[in-house]
Parts: structure tokens; C-alpha cells; sequence
């Protein structure tokens, strides 16, 4: 198992057994690390923006011929 650390923190009393969860995860599952970086640095899933701004144009058009 890898080196692990206590980090304290405050966060919302709702939000406690997620944490729980996220740490148990991360001990359990190292590549887990990754995961979580790109969905907290807003890249989950590569290529995503690129998409969604092509669904949306597409859509955009699809609207504006009515």
C-alpha cells in the first residue's frame, strides 16, 4: 500500500460519506488519482468541449431552419 496522510478539512456535513468514500478509493485504487484530477479539472472526458460545441451548432442549425 502506498504512503498515506491525514488532511483535514471542512465541508458540508452532506458531503462526509462521499469524502469517506473518495478516500477509501483513492488508498484502495492508485490510478483512481487520475480519474479524479481530470473530472475536478474539468477535462473527464478528453475531447468533451469539442463535442458539445458541435452537438450544439448542429443543433443551432437544425433550430434555425424551422
Amino acid at each position: 500500500m502506498a504512503e498515506t496522510v491525514q488532511v483535514n478539512i471542512r465541508i458540508p456535513a452532506e458531503a462526509k460519506d462521499l469524502i469517506g468514500r473518495l478516500g477509501k478509493k483513492l488508498r484502495e485504487e492508485p490510478e483512481f488519482l487520475d480519474r479524479l484530477a481530470d473530472l475536478v479539472g474539468g477535462d473527464a472526458i478528453p475531447g468533451l468541449d469539442d463535442r458539445l460545441a458541435r452537438i450544439e451548432a448542429r443543433l443551432a442549425a437544425l433550430e434555425g431552419g424551422k
